[in-house]
């Protein structure tokens, strides 16, 4: 039942405090992601929406199966809280919500279980939001006797490889491969499931296993992650944390026909900045998980490592 609650009815939310993502007239200067939520007769979940500015904001939300939660757009006044409860009735429905805004809103989702419909919830668990990443690690905890767990939901903006990584807990990388993931439109845009339902060969005849799980995106921004602990059917929200690569600057040639000067909007798709242009090429700054996704944009030729000041 608890491992069906988690896959089926999804208990994963993201809410939470993303970089704002900047455009020029458009409803997408601030998004997050909820990757995985659900409603039916064992579920309820409440996503609660709050203006921490003091001008009115924009909201609009999305859901990848309009069953679960219809496209609806809205105004928050200043620091004024709006609440959308997906029912704990009728069939399950799940799927993922993406939340985009004028400026930046806090976003949360609020979690109710029951083993049974009609019964009394059982479990309680609120998750703040997440941006969307090009890299994040989370800790891992794992008992073979099925009680302790860590679960896992993902959401895919964009088409791309997820390259994936296992570390034990003193550092050691102990399990590494690569998935194919969709963007908005494609069917494996998101996912959800626990560590040892992926990783059941790494586990092999291991009671238990503590490390952590590093998952890096090859198409820029371009996914969300949140997990949480469980242990029966108590559920911890577990930190999922952005990989702390250094940033260096890079040397970024543009495909023939293609001016330099794209850059200054593939910088608000990828999440670099611009250090300087010429006729030829720009000089980025941004870690090197972001350069290679860069480098495979079909605008871009070639994408060649610059000195610690931008200078070869």
């Amino acid at each position: 039942m608890r491992k069906n609650l988690w896959l089926a009815v999804a208990v994963l939310v993201l809410g939470g405090s993303g970089e704002p993502i900047h455009g020029e007239g458009q409803l997408n200067d601030f998004v997050v992601v909820l990757p995985q939520v659900a409603k039916g007769d064992l579920i309820e979940t409440t996503i609660v929406f709050l203006n921490t500015s003091t001008t009115a904001v924009d909201v609009a939300v999305e859901a990848t199966d309009e069953q679960l939660l219809e496209p609806t757009s809205f105004e928050l006044g200043p620091f004024e809280r709006r609440d959308l409860k997906l029912d704990a009735e009728g069939e399950l429905v799940k799927g993922a919500v993406r939340v985009q805004a004028e400026s930046t809103i806090s976003v949360e989702g609020r979690i109710r279980t029951r083993s049974e419909p009609g019964g009394d919830f059982t479990s309680h668990v609120t998750i703040l939001a997440e941006p969307l990443q090009s890299e994040v690690v989370i800790p891992i905890s794992y008992r073979s006797d099925g009680i302790d767990n860590t679960g896992i939901a993902l959401f895919f903006e964009e088409a791309g490889f997820l390259e994936i990584s296992v570390y034990d807990s003193v550092g050691n990388l102990v399990d590494e491969g690569a998935e194919m993931m969709g963007g908005m439109g494609h069917p494996d845009r998101h996912a959800a499931f626990f560590f040892d339902e992926w990783f059941a060969p790494l586990l092999g005849d291991r009671d238990e296993f503590t490390g952590s799980l590093r998952l890096g995106f090859t198409t820029g921004m371009g996914f969300a992650a949140t997990a949480l602990y469980t242990k029966g059917l108590e559920y911890w929200t577990a930190r999922v944390q952005e990989v702390n690569e250094a940033r260096r600057y890079f040397d970024v040639y543009m495909t023939p026909g293609v001016a330099v000067d794209a850059l200054d909007g593939m910088s608000v798709e990828y999440g670099f900045q611009v250090h300087e242009e010429s006729e030829s090429h720009a000089t980025v700054y941004c870690t090197g998980q972001v350069a290679r996704a860069v480098e495979r944009d079909p605008r871009v030729s070639k994408v060649i490592a610059a000195g610690p000041s931008g200078v070869h």
